[in-house]
């Protein structure tokens, strides 16, 4: 299985995928397939070099951090 190389998420693709999935990330729900090709479809040009299974890990990724952010606020 070929693997695509690595790439840094730009702050404009950060912001569309925000605009569109940020209350999974508030919620701590990992969007499912339909809602991440969604998600490109609203921001082709932006988002044409990621696949719904990159956005996905994107936002489990995000629900992590803010799951930790909040931890950290309560102590």
């Amino acid at each position: 299985v070929s693997r695509c190389p690595k790439r840094k998420w730009t702050e404009e693709e950060v912001k569309a995928v925000d605009n569109k999935l940020l209350d999974c990330i508030t919620s701590g729900r990992v969007p499912g397939k339909r809602q991440c090709e969604d998600c490109i479809r609203s921001a082709p040009v932006l988002l044409k070099h990621r696949t719904w299974e990159s956005v996905k890990f994107y936002i489990k990724k995000r629900i992590t951090a803010f799951k930790r952010e909040c931890e950290k606020r309560k102590k």
